[in-house]
């Protein structure tokens, strides 16, 4: 039963995808494939109040450049770990990359925010359990 239910609203769920515009091929194949969920990268737009409607091709266009800048941003975040010689990719490196890449420096405030809270919550979890 339960079974059932999950193979009904991952049915459900796909075709949402599909009819959202979403690209179901495997993006290793075609470099132009999307692999954000397009439909949700449509209603982060819409949380913007001066944004009222957007077409098909902005919102597709919208998701792709969100999957370059987020790749650049990985591979920048690689390479700072490798400067300090190690392999584990940490959050400090991407606040790094966001403090002192000016095609990043948007992000700054946020990535501190979201180690900020991190940390406290790291912090939270530990009082709790210790």
């Amino acid at each position: 039963l339960m079974a059932a239910k999950e193979r009904e609203r991952v049915s459900k769920e796909l075709e949402d995808y599909k009819s959202a515009g979403g690209v179901m091929e495997d993006a290793t194949k075609d470099q132009s494939a999307l692999v954000f969920p397009v439909t949700r990268i449509r209603n982060i737009a819409k949380l913007d109040g001066e944004v009222k409607g957007m077409s098909k091709e902005a919102i597709l266009l919208i998701t792709k450049c969100a999957e370059l800048q987020l790749a650049k941003l990985g591979q920048e975040s690689v390479r700072v770990a490798r400067l300090q010689n190690r392999r584990k990719l940490l959050p400090e490196d991407v606040a790094q990359v966001c403090a002192s890449r000016e095609q990043f420096l948007f992000l700054k405030e946020d990535v501190k925010d979201l180690l900020r809270e991190q940390k406290e919550d790291n912090y939270n979890t530990a009082a709790t359990s210790g």
